[in-house]
């Protein structure tokens, strides 16, 4: 009797460091996923961001035109001008391409600033992103610099 109680008390003891180790195990595979998921979600949202700068800067509203040849990064101030008071009262059409986001059109020298669009998300992370555009002034003739600010708004 006593050898069956050992060999009883050997297998519960076998079983028990087992499954403490399928734990162990469990428990590093999911904060392994974890990590994973998360950071698989932060290159999505900046690939989002990425996007929707790439839409600003290719939107034929506000790329500047000197006769039929358009001048690569470039915006026309008074395209700009225009079009933040557009933006401003028809956002609703712009949402289904920008979503929730900030843009904005800064001046370097002299300093401006314009905002294209502004839909913040409540409590919601973002990131910032940032391209240098030139900013053609038609009455001067003359080629300014500037950048778009984006910031992308993501749960």
């Amino acid at each position: 009797m006593k050898k069956a109680q050992i060999k009883l008390w050997t297998t519960i003891a076998i079983l028990i460091v087992f499954f403490v180790i399928l734990m162990i195990g469990f428990i590093f595979y999911t904060q392994v996923e974890r990590i994973s998921l998360e950071r698989s979600q932060t290159e999505a949202d900046a690939a989002r961001s990425i996007a929707v700068a790439q839409v600003v800067v290719n939107l034929p509203e506000l790329q500047c035109s000197i006769g039929a040849v358009e001048k690569g990064i470039c915006f026309d101030l008074y395209k700009v001008l225009v079009f933040e008071d557009i933006s401003t009262h028809h956002w609703t059409h712009y949402y289904d391409i920008f979503g929730y986001a900030d843009i904005s059109v800064k001046q370097i020298e002299p300093t401006q600033y314009w905002d294209l669009y502004n839909n913040p998300k409540k409590n919601a992370s973002y990131t910032i992103g940032y391209i240098p555009i030139s900013l053609y002034n038609a009455t001067n003739k003359e080629f300014l610099f500037g950048y778009i600010e984006v910031k992308s708004y993501y749960d």
